[in-house]
């Protein structure tokens, strides 16, 4: 499958998704909160997102519909159970935020015997995804990391909004590292520099739904299944090196819809050291979900010490989660792997395990020559790979796993990959090379007091010390010092840190301190006009200023009644005029205040409603319409007690155009049901000619047509 895309040119393949539009400016409405809508099976994601945003005024992001049908949309939450109410609504979950989870051998790849039977040198002809934080290339010059074979790039994190785009565009860079990693672990080329993964240069798809600072939305990683279902023709493998708590019964299900269709989705079983039931995606049954062990020397046995993380050898990793959602067993710790700018690194967790067994996933279908097209095929890798791994109470084993279901470790010399067996060789030890130091900025000042952070520094097997120049002339030492200035300036601040080798490296940064500033009192100021509808009236303060910050902002509405917020709301009991003051405050307690007049009337009128889409079906004698009457509000409640005025369109015997009115009476639901006999002579369309009840005016919808429907042999309703 990976063969057309490897014919087309990096160039193209770079930009194998439309660049983003042009998106309008400022964000959903006050107060909006994102959730994910999931949709009946048949049902228009599109239709049914255009239909709720008339109904509430929210705003729709993402649209799913290749692995599961339905859409993102930014309402205020007391808005969204009139978008449950809606037809064709199966589910809605609020969105969450997710997280990250010389050629040099690395230990994990040897731990797995990867380097008994490597296979082939190149395995191209297989396509893995990796859903993560991008992978690292420069857009625009073709130039992609030199040990990894990625051709096709996809941005599923950008708030591109429907109907502009509504899902995942070209481009996507790497500016985290955690996925350029994981790419390595499971496909850097055997090409004699840097390391080297379990499916040797396969096919790379970059599909970034998490931020440079590792973390995303739901929406995100689902539109990033959306699009690796989309291309379940040509993407055999997937890998998910990302958990977030809980579970989702959206994520769910578009997982499921992707291994349907034959895409292997691989995942880590999460960082916690707790049943990884409890966090997604390790919780799905149809993902493939790995669990990390610690390795130090690429042998069993339990022998070496520790290097770059604080564990056990040859141990259940101790930040891994377990129990029985997890399938097999990975080396997760202390793996070295491609970085960023043709860069390596050593990086440990769960995230690091997966790609591994994604790689030998993808090596498996290519060795055995599967083109997977279904679930079934999905589960024969998984089975295939479970009963060839290596026992833990085997001598090449592991231990450590305490919970009663005892995963086996990846094998790559063993049946699944027709090797011979062999395991537990000499092992490779890792290669000591300098450390990497590195000042975090920018630096935290407050006034004099400067706190510093070393801990981005690097090291293969282990930093032993931080020496810092504060260059006061006092000096530190410690991962994450804290230093007190005598007076304000500029400092040229020295960071050198050093291995168990006795090897070093140097690094500095310019700090700025400077004593507190004098505090200047704050100017309170009420934004005008005031927009006032009927009683209710919104207050802005956000023209206050301060030097150093409003801590706070109360209002006097000037009815007796009071408020705080930088922005306030409230409703009057009488119409009137008001005269309203804002007094804030800064941190040193001094206070300004700002007044102004309101002018609120009780202009209270009769409540609009509409209808849905109207539509009818014909058995032969009898045409049954059936619509709902609805607030024309942000939650859409429904009208009971409603006459509905309507009129059926029909031909007589000689094909002349005869019209017949009816009437019906919504009720609680604000559901109307007509039924009129029209027997051998079935009417062609049903238009509604008005909607009366008291304290309501009817408002037709807003769309011309909308007020008819045509006949449907079927029981949904079709919009004219």
């Amino acid at each position: 499958m990976g063969a057309v895309a490897g014919m087309v040119s990096l160039a193209m393949l770079l930009t194998v998704l439309p660049a983003p539009p042009s998106v309008p400016g400022g964000a959903g409405a006050p107060g909006a909160e994102r959730y994910i809508v999931v949709l009946d099976d048949g049902t228009s994601p599109r239709w049914v997102a255009e239909r709720a945003m008339e109904a509430t005024g929210g705003r729709v992001g993402f649209v799913y519909e290749h692995s599961i049908n339905g859409f993102t949309i930014d309402v205020p939450p007391q808005a969204i159970d009139g978008v449950s109410r809606m037809p064709g609504v199966a589910f809605i979950e609020p969105d969450v935020t997710v997280r990250t989870a010389a050629q040099v051998e690395s230990t994990g790849y040897d731990r797995i015997d990867a380097d008994l039977n490597p296979g082939g040198a190149d395995y191209s002809g297989v396509d893995i995804a990796i859903i993560d934080t991008g992978i690292w290339h420069v857009p625009g010059a073709s130039e992609v990391h030199k040990d990894l074979n990625l051709v096709w790039v996809a941005d599923c994190t950008g708030a591109l909004f429907y109907p502009l785009f509504g899902g995942c565009v070209g481009g996507g860079v790497d500016g985290n590292g955690h996925g350029t990693h994981v790419a390595g672990i499971a496909a850097a080329c055997d090409n004699g520099i840097g390391a080297r993964g379990t499916a040797p240069c396969a096919t790379l798809w970059s599909v970034k739904a998490l931020g440079d600072d590792g973390t995303g939305s739901l929406g995100s990683v689902l539109a990033a299944v959306d699009l690796v279902a989309a291309y379940a023709d040509q993407i055999e493998v997937a890998n998910m090196s990302l958990s977030f708590q809980g579970e989702s019964q959206a994520l769910t299900g578009a997982i499921d819809a992707a291994v349907n269709a034959g895409v292997a989705f691989v995942v880590a079983a999460g960082n916690s050291s707790v049943d990884a039931s409890l966090h997604s995606p390790a919780s799905v049954d149809s993902a493939i979900t790995v669990s990390s062990v610690t390795d130090y020397d690429g042998a069993p046995g339990g022998l070496a010490g520790q290097t770059c993380y604080p564990d056990t050898d040859d141990m259940l990793a101790s930040y891994s989660n377990f129990g029985p959602k997890v399938d097999i067993a990975a080396p997760g710790t202390c793996i070295y792997s491609t970085y960023l700018n043709h860069g390596y690194t050593t990086y440990s967790g769960t995230s690091m395990a997966a790609p591994a067994v994604a790689g030998a996933v993808a090596r498996y279908f290519h060795d055995h020559a599967i083109d997977p097209v279904s679930a079934a095929d999905v589960q024969d890798a998984r089975n295939a790979l479970v009963s060839g791994g290596m026992a833990q109470s085997g001598a090449c084993g592991f231990g450590g796993d305490g919970d009663g279901y005892s995963e086996p470790l990846l094998f790559m010399n063993g049946p699944a990959f027709d090797g011979d067996g062999t395991c537990g060789d000499a092992g490779t030890p890792p290669p000591n090379q300098p450390p990497s130091a590195a000042i975090t900025e920018p630096v935290d000042c407050t006034e004099l007091t400067c706190g510093f952070d070393g801990s981005a520094s690097t090291d293969d097997q282990g930093i032993v010390g931080y020496d810092w120049d504060f260059g006061d002339g006092n000096t530190g030492d410690g991962m994450t010092p804290s230093h007190t200035y005598t007076a304000g300036g500029t400092y040229g601040v020295i960071l050198t840190v050093y291995d168990a080798a006795g090897q070093y490296d140097s690094t500095s940064v310019l700090v700025t301190v400077q004593a507190a500033p004098s505090n200047d009192p704050p100017t309170a100021q009420i934004l005008t006009p005031v927009a006032c509808t009927n009683l209710t009236c919104q207050f802005d303060g956000s023209g206050s200023t301060d030097d150093q910050g409003i801590v706070s902002y109360s209002w006097d509405f000037g009815d007796g009644n009071t408020g705080n917020g930088a922005v306030a709301t409230h409703t009057y009991g009488e119409s009137g005029e008001y005269a309203v003051t804002l007094t804030v405050a800064d941190n040193g307690s001094l206070t300004s205040s700002d007044q102004t007049i309101v002018t609120v009337t009780d202009a209270a009128g009769p409540t609009p409603m509409t209808t849905a889409v109207p539509g009818f079906t014909h058995d032969g004698t009898w045409a049954t319409t059936q619509l709902f009457v609805l607030e024309v509000s942000l939650t859409a409640d429904p009208v009971p007690g409603a006459e509905v005025l309507g009129e059926w369109t029909y031909r007589d015997r000689r094909g002349r155009e005869r019209t017949k009115q009816v009437s019906g009476t919504s009720d609680e639901s604000g559901l109307v049901t007509i039924r009129t006999r029209f027997k051998n002579t079935p009417p062609e369309t049903f238009c509604v000619l008005d909607v009366t009840r008291p304290g309501y005016v009817y408002a037709p919808p807003a769309l011309p047509g909308l007020e008819c429907g045509v006949l449907t042999t079927g029981s949904g309703l079709t919009p004219e």
